[in-house]
């Protein structure tokens, strides 16, 4: 058989060769001929995120074993000359097991976290979603770590879904965290009200309100808002200038006005001193979509 024909067969195919007795191979299913290509896991990001991988590999590489070469020649140096000189009263060498070889085991310990942190922490900002860098760092260590081992971990905890899908999921469980009450959730026609979703820092001084600094409900609010509308997993920046309107305050900025957005699907908002929001939407199925898409 031509050194081809394995790979043939695997398609249901052969290289037609008459002098050759052709191996009958089991017939594959469709699934098992597609898993049975080995793709990479860097064939599953982008050209730019595999070249950011592949240069911090190398720079973690070349840190680690240049702090191991030293750690080997430092524990030479201080088991040749670690016993006990009478005369002085102490050990003869000049290095400590504290002082030294423990600190640059504690370097490699660091540098070691810092790499897996630095590639899961790209992707999340990159591709907004939630990563466990401790948990590959767990179940890995400096010898046995590379980028696509990492990888492997992030894939694993995407369970199956796309980076965006991710993304998404994760908006939408958010958004839904917000309503604690469904009955806050009030519809009437175009209008969707979310009673009491506002949490304000109040000043006694001048009676001004900002969102406060620990904002759960509005962000998540307008990222669902921002997906709905647009289909970005970011905040669109119409929605973002709103956000940050509200995050200065009313000292700054007249917040309680009504907010004419007039784009696809929702047509303004409006934020209440009692902590109520309403959306207007281009129509009361717009409404209801949004109501039971992202916050049921």
């Amino acid at each position: 058989m031509s050194k081809y024909a394995g790979q043939l067969l695997l398609f249901g195919l052969d290289d037609n060769d008459p002098n050759e007795t052709v191996y009958e191979a089991p017939k594959l299913t469709l699934l098992d001929k597609f898993n049975a290509i080995d793709i990479s896991v860097d064939q599953r990001i982008s050209e730019h995120e595999v070249e950011f991988c592949k240069r911090q590999e190398m720079i973690f590489y070349e840190t680690r074993d240049m702090l191991k070469k030293y750690l080997d020649e430092m524990t030479i140096l201080y088991d040749k000359y670690s016993e006990k000189n009478n005369d002085i009263d102490r050990a003869e060498g000049f290095l400590c097991n504290h002082e030294d070889l423990n600190k640059v085991k504690s370097r490699l310990a660091s540098i070691y976290k810092e790499f897996v942190y630095r590639i899961t922490n790209f992707f999340e900002r990159r591709h907004k979603v939630s990563l466990s860098y401790t948990n590959i760092e767990e179940k890995n260590d400096e010898n046995s770590i590379s980028f696509s081992v990492i990888l492997e971990e992030i894939f694993e905890q995407l369970g199956g879904l796309s980076f965006k899908d991710k993304a998404v999921e994760e908006i939408k469980a958010a958004s839904r965290n917000i309503i604690y009450n469904k009955n806050n959730l009030q519809i009437t026609k175009s209008k969707l009200a979310l009673i009491d979703c506002i949490w304000w820092d109040s000043y006694c001084s001048d009676d001004r309100k900002e969102i406060s600094y620990d904002d759960k409900r509005v962000k998540p609010l307008f990222l669902a808002l921002s997906h709905f509308i647009y289909g970005t997993v970011e905040m669109h920046w119409s929605l973002s200038s709103i956000y940050q309107e509200l995050r200065k305050g009313s000292k700054e900025y007249d917040i309680f006005s009504k907010y004419e957005l007039g784009v696809n699907y929702l047509e303004s908002i409006k934020i209440f001193k009692n902590g109520k929001i309403e959306l207007v939407f281009s129509d009361h199925e717009n409404a209801e979509i949004f109501k039971n898409e992202y916050l049921y």
